[in-house]
């Protein structure tokens, strides 16, 4: 039974010496610390909320012509779309005016 046990930890010791541990360099590490950060959170949700409209925004963005959108006291004709920032739980939509 010693031997045994004697056994058992000493090939988990010869393991551990010979196993390779997992290490994570400076900017994986800071990659980590951002995706658990409010931000990285945010983003995330942005990307859940919006996954069927990000495969066409960069297509859709073309007919903004059609919609008034205007930014910084400037018409916006190219270059944007729009992206669902709340779940779809907190969404509200109202009837065409």
């Amino acid at each position: 039974m010693i031997g045994l046990a004697a056994g058992m930890v000493s090939g988990l010791a010869i393991a551990k010496l010979f196993l390779p541990t997992p290490t994570l360099n400076a900017q994986a590490a800071r990659d980590l610390e951002w995706v658990a950060s409010d931000n990285g959170k945010l983003a995330r949700n942005l990307v859940d909320w919006n996954r069927d409209i990000l495969k066409t925004c960069l297509q859709d963005q073309q007919n903004l012509k059609d919609a008034l959108i205007i930014l910084k006291g400037r018409y916006v004709t190219k270059g944007l779309c729009a992206l669902w920032v709340l779940p779809e739980t907190q969404r509200v939509y109202e009837e065409q005016r």
